[in-house]
This record gives C-alpha cells, sequence and structure tokens, in this order.
C-alpha cells in the first residue's frame, strides 16, 4: 500500500486558528518545520517543547529575516502583539503560534 500524498498529510493534521500576513508558502514553511521539529524531539514537554519552538524560530529567521518567536502550548494560551506576521496552528495536543513582532 502506498503512502498517503505528502499534501494530504499536512492538510489533514493542521488546523488554523488565526493567520494574518501569512501567504500559502508561509502557511507550507511553517508546517513543515512544525513537522520537523515533532521528528527532531519526539518527546512531549520540557526541555523539548522549548527545543522545538526554537528550531521553529531559527528556520523562520533563516528564511525570512530576523526576529520571528514561537511558543508551543499544550495547556494555557498567551496574548501578543504583532506588527505584521502572525499564524496559530493546532497541531496533535498543541496550540503553536508563530510571530514576527519586529521589523
Amino acid at each position: 500500500m502506498a503512502a498517503p500524498p505528502v499534501d494530504s498529510i499536512l492538510n489533514s493534521t493542521f488546523k488554523y486558528y488565526e493567520v494574518i500576513g501569512f501567504d500559502e508558502s508561509m502557511k507550507d514553511f511553517a508546517k513543515m518545520t512544525i513537522l520537523l521539529a515533532f521528528n527532531e524531539y519526539p518527546n512531549d514537554g520540557d526541555p523539548n517543547d522549548f527545543k522545538r519552538a526554537n528550531l521553529v524560530k531559527t528556520k523562520f529567521e533563516d528564511k525570512f529575516g530576523k526576529v520571528w518567536t514561537c511558543a508551543f502550548i499544550k495547556n494555557g494560551d498567551f496574548c501578543t502583539t504583532y506588527v505584521k506576521y502572525f499564524i496559530e496552528i493546532e497541531y496533535k495536543d498543541y496550540n503553536i503560534s508563530i510571530w514576527k513582532s519586529s521589523n
């Protein structure tokens, strides 16, 4: 049996709550970096959640310039201000937010 197409996997496992300033290529990049983070650090909880968030942040800074922030939230929520880019994605038991708060 053949594996399902990558696009099918990506679209069925991610749910968007808020998207500001992210085009489709940025949304795809967010999904890919989140998957990479879970692959690199497969165990939930500290310190792996911190490492996951840092990996996503670093990948966004490498591709889109400084200064990006990322949060992996399993229980709870937070508020932030942002200038141009913000995305909140649900994946597994996490709400993952990625944003750029300064130019």
